[in-house]
């Protein structure tokens, strides 16, 4: 897309979302400017010949990426109108944002669960949404079920309810490819598509700053709902901006690593905020369970976690000495874990043995020094029976510790 699209595409934007918009004019800045530079800054890191291999990316993935708009029969003749009793219900747009195709034989998009809320205190009776995609054909879609604790949702494109006109009226879906956010690296090259600010598709390129990041890493300023603890996430240095939410982020083989979202943001000051998206494994592990009508329900260990490491844990010795002095503890084992703080009586870890004080070293064989070390095993989806093998530390009278290895079924809600 050349930059004059882009800044066309910016400015009908600002005119469809009106003064709300006016705000956002410095992140789709950044968007143009990544867009911009972004396959220059990465020249020397990729291999040879990977200069070629986004812009055919791009391009192809684009034949799979939509413009979703939500509208809703509002009374009062708009969406500001006052309106009452037997008062007109008009058509009105209340948000917009991307998707991608995710099943082109049952015709499923998949996007952000936010992106298809209905508004709240507008008065609407009835959510329509509106599918555009790249050939600029328009399509009615319905909403299928959407899952807010991951901020995840499912629709489906419905049959046109008119006759159909020229052969380019016609939709003929092309389902992405999905990858694997577990194998990305860092700095790698990656394409955020979708629809700034509710205009043209469009894309951003830039790089993965954290492949694997958990919400639990997050800084103290993050914003999202509680729940979101249970996905994994990708940190991205390619700026998301509002209209962009639920469209794919690509690899440079063009296939789908992430779903990116503006409800999922870390640090509280808004020119720090890094962008983040849904990995597409726990992505894809929420839309199978949404689309076979099932409810979603969360793994539950049952445990209160803290991460601690080797200064912690002697720093917690000097704090049971009472006098805050440095002691010498050259005979202590300094460990590094997840220290139990609390257990759910008769929950899942409390079944399985586990005990306050505990530290867990392991989960499924591998190293735990953060919470999503074990928030990555529980995955987002519970499953009925399933186990983790946990091997914790445990201290009694003597100055080494036992080793306990317990197996905890989980538990759901």
């Amino acid at each position: 897309m050349s930059s004059g699209a882009v800044w066309a595409s910016i400015a009908a934007g600002s005119r469809e979302h009106g003064p709300a918009a006016s705000g956002l004019w410095s992140a789709a800045a950044a968007v143009l400017a990544a867009s911009a530079v972004g396959v220059a800054s990465c020249a020397g890191a990729d291999d040879e010949g990977a200069e070629d291999a986004m812009p055919a990316a791009i391009a192809k993935a684009m034949g799979s990426t939509v413009r979703i708009e939500s509208w809703a029969y509002v009374s009062g003749g708009g969406f500001w109108g006052s309106g009452g009793a037997g008062a007109a219900l008009v058509p009105t747009k209340v948000s917009s944002g991307s998707g991608v195709v995710y099943d082109a034989e049952e015709r499923l998009i998949l996007t952000n669960a936010h992106v298809l809320d209905s508004p709240v205190g507008m008065g609407g009776v009835a959510t329509r949404v509106k599918v555009v995609f790249s050939g600029g054909q328009v399509r009615e879609g319905r909403v299928v079920a959407v899952d807010r604790d991951c901020d995840i949702g499912l629709l489906r494109i419905e049959e046109p309810r008119w006759r159909l006109g020229a052969e380019s009226e016609r939709v003929e879906l092309v389902e992405a490819p999905l990858g694997k956010s577990s194998a990305l690296a860092r700095g790698e090259r990656v394409a955020v598509l979708g629809a700034p600010l509710g205009g043209s598709l469009g894309a951003t390129v830039g790089t993965v700053e954290s492949p694997a990041f958990l919400a639990d890493e997050m800084a103290a300023g993050q914003r999202g709902p509680p729940p979101l603890l249970y996905t994994q996430l990708v940190r991205l240095a390619a700026p998301i901006v509002q209209g962009n939410s639920g469209g794919p982020v690509i690899n440079r083989a063009g296939e789908v690593v992430a779903i990116a979202s503006t409800a999922i943001q870390t640090g509280a000051d808004p020119g720090s905020r890094k962008p983040l998206a849904i990995s597409i494994e726990d992505a894809d592990a929420v839309a199978k369970v949404l689309r076979s009508g099932a409810q979603v329900r969360r793994p539950v260990l049952g445990a209160a976690l803290e991460a601690i490491d080797e200064v912690d844990s002697v720093w917690r010795l000097d704090a049971e000495a009472g006098d805050g002095a440095q002691a010498d503890h050259s005979d202590v084992r300094a460990v590094a874990g997840l220290l139990v703080r609390g257990l759910a009586s008769g929950g899942p870890a409390e079944r399985a043995g586990l005990r306050v004080g505990d530290v867990i070293v392991r989960c499924n064989g591998r190293r735990t020094r953060l919470k999503g070390d074990v928030l990555r095993e529980l995955g987002p989806v519970a499953q009925a029976g399933r186990r983790i093998h946990v091997q914790a530390l445990r201290w009694g009278e003597g100055v080494e510790p036992t080793r306990v290895q317990a197996s905890v079924e989980l538990g759901q809600r």
